[in-house]
């Protein structure tokens, strides 16, 4: 009895906190594609702009594709389990479980700590004399200086910030040959080797 009765319990805070992974994940992700949606509005405009198809697919996939049928099956495995607690075959329903569980937390992790990081780099917009990315706006005049990692890993720019009291602030992008020369092609302040 006892052994059914951690099954039960594991099973039980591991849909919670699928439930609360989910949310957060739902929560970051309205705002990412909020933001790639209004950035896109500006191709039908005569305006410069990068788009990385990789990582806009990569984004989509996880949001609209991996995170939601893992969730779907774990909420209809959880309902499986619910229904049957007192069935020998729950020890199975259990396991496959935990193991989506961990699929879906790993996921989640990936999607929280990788593609947020590297979302800054799916879009990048050039009007007005301005850089417009995800999540921030930067005018050509502010910006210091523009040049890629030793490894070319990152296009990293440095530019000046009226938004915070640091008056400096930084972006780091995935490094890609057509974002410096879409970089280099506005005019943009580079120090690239």
């Amino acid at each position: 009895m006892l052994f059914t009765s951690v099954h039960q319990a594991t099973t039980i805070s591991g849909f919670v906190l699928s439930i609360l992974i989910f949310a957060l994940n739902l929560y970051l992700s309205y705002g990412l594609i909020k933001n790639i949606l209004k950035l896109m509005k500006f191709e039908k405009q005569d305006v410069n702009i990068y788009k990385n198809k990789t990582i806009i697919n990569l984004i989509y996939a996880f949001v609209f594709i991996i995170m939601p049928i893992l969730f779907v099956i774990l909420v209809i495995l959880f309902g499986i389990i619910a229904v049957n607690f007192d069935n020998a075959k729950i020890d199975t329903y259990s396991l496959v479980f935990s193991i989506i569980m961990i699929i879906y937390i790993a996921s989640a992790i990936v999607f929280d700590v990788y593609i947020l990081k590297i979302a800054n780099g799916a879009i990048i917009i050039f009007k007005n004399n301005k850089l417009a990315m995800i999540d921030k706006i930067i005018d050509n005049s502010n910006i210091i200086n523009t040049r890629n990692d030793d490894k070319r890993k990152k296009i990293i720019i440095n530019f000046v910030d009226l938004e915070t009291e640091s008056q400096q602030g930084q972006i780091k992008i995935k490094y890609h040959w057509k974002l410096k020369d879409f970089l280099i092609d506005n005019n943009i302040k580079n120090s690239f080797d």
